[in-house]
């Protein structure tokens, strides 16, 4: 993301839950934060729920290599998709363009510097996770 965050922010990464739509972002300074980010992500995981995430579907980017080997000793499974490729992470990518255009949204409308993103992420994040589906009548958050 550009420009850089009032901490140093420079990347967010999005995590889908497939069964619930609900969304998790990550902020990150640099790529190589992935790992401590994820892992801390992962322990959570398995604090509140007794267990690790299962199935991961992770482009094959640098940043996420030492994530992988670290989540294959504790039983994760990792579906290696092509990097650079939106197409097989399909369902991540539509979700982080989607949150994007919202917190592009809400920075435009409240005249809000730019470097905001990181909090406009945040906030879209949360409203999106609160938002309702028509079809299924409940939200990714109470599922």
């Amino acid at each position: 993301m550009k420009p850089t965050g009032p901490g140093g922010e420079n990347y967010w990464l999005p995590v889908v839950d497939d069964a619930t739509r609900l969304i998790k972002g990550i902020i990150l300074k640099t790529k190589s934060d992935a790992f401590y980010k994820l892992t801390a992500f992962c322990e959570r995981i398995k604090l509140l729920t007794g267990r690790y995430p299962g199935i991961w579907r992770i482009d094959g980017g640098t940043e996420f290599k030492e994530f992988i080997k670290w989540g294959e000793k504790r039983g994760m499974t990792f579906e290696i998709t092509p990097p650079y490729t939106a197409e097989p992470n399909g369902t991540v990518e539509r979700f982080g363009g989607h949150i994007n255009d919202i917190q592009r949204t809400m920075i435009i409308d409240a005249d809000m510097p730019e470097d905001m993103w990181p909090y406009a992420t945040e906030t879209a994040i949360y409203i999106y996770n609160r938002l309702v589906n028509p079809k299924t009548k409940i939200s990714p958050l109470t599922h």
